[in-house]
């Protein structure tokens, strides 16, 4: 159910930074209206995305989920509500950070049967061109149920448009984890033990990039300890595939000494 929206009031966002936790879900409702941020800024939304399209005519303004709050509750289920809006006042707020908006995004960790990790480098003609990250997209109107966003829709969706992966060959971790930046970014984190080694995801993905006509992907890549990660990647990547290799190291530790 549509939630009421309570104004022009700037966007409320409480969330620990900066450390990788647990979760136990995630439940993000739609309010009605505009984003307060979008009206605000919308003259200058609407020039900065002329320039874009001028420089990058392929990019599309489509619906974008924008955050209007989020909050961990005692019971750590991550909460929040947004509002449907525009991929050029995502952009406009990613280049200056003002007040009002953050961002929420999850990732699919492909885990390999070899013990690596799968993730992915971004092609040149989209706006995160040579990025190394998990595949993933960020939440838009094809992710909205019932006024809710579908956090496990959204990572089926992208992973398989993006690698041709299912995800749905693999074992879901019960647990969910979430990183939150002191720049507004945060992402909600879940690994799935695929039945593929490192050599076979890598020759499904290449082969499946081969086959687009535009694909959004340069290349696979991966990550067998934290040192393949390029010192490059986006904030929220090193934490968690650190926290996977530590936890993967004591689990191998642990059944060592059995």
């Amino acid at each position: 159910m549509t939630e009421r929206d309570d104004g022009d009031q700037l966007g409320h966002f409480d969330l620990p930074r900066e450390t990788v936790i647990p979760i136990e879900g995630v439940e993000l409702i739609q309010l009605e209206g505009q984003h307060p941020y979008e009206k605000r800024h919308l003259a200058a939304i609407e020039e900065e995305w002329a320039q874009r399209k001028a420089g990058s005519p392929s990019l599309f303004d489509g619906q974008f989920c924008l955050m209007r709050s989020l909050s961990l509750s005692a019971e750590r289920f991550l909460k929040g509500s947004f509002h449907m809006g525009r991929f050029a006042t995502f952009l406009h707020w990613r280049s200056h950070r003002f007040p009002g908006l953050e961002h929420l995004f999850a990732h699919a960790v492909p885990v390999l049967s070899d013990g690596s990790l799968l993730a992915v480098r971004m092609g040149e003609e989209t706006v995160n061109a040579g990025q190394v990250y998990f595949a993933a997209g960020s939440f838009d109107g094809n992710d909205v149920r019932d006024k809710a966003i579908d956090l496990h829709g959204n990572m089926l969706r992208e992973v398989a448009e993006e690698t041709g992966l299912d995800l749905r060959r693999g074992k879901r971790e019960p647990t969910l984890w979430l990183w939150s930046g002191k720049d507004g970014a945060s992402c909600v984190f879940q690994r799935y033990a695929m039945p593929l080694n490192s050599i076979e995801a890598e020759e499904t993905v290449t082969d499946f990039i081969a086959t687009e006509t535009q694909p959004e992907l340069a290349s696979p890549v991966i990550l067998r300890s934290l040192n393949d990660l390029p010192a490059t990647a986006p904030a929220h990547m090193a934490p968690f595939v650190r926290l996977h290799f530590e936890q993967a190291a004591w689990l191998s530790d642990e059944n060592d000494g059995e």
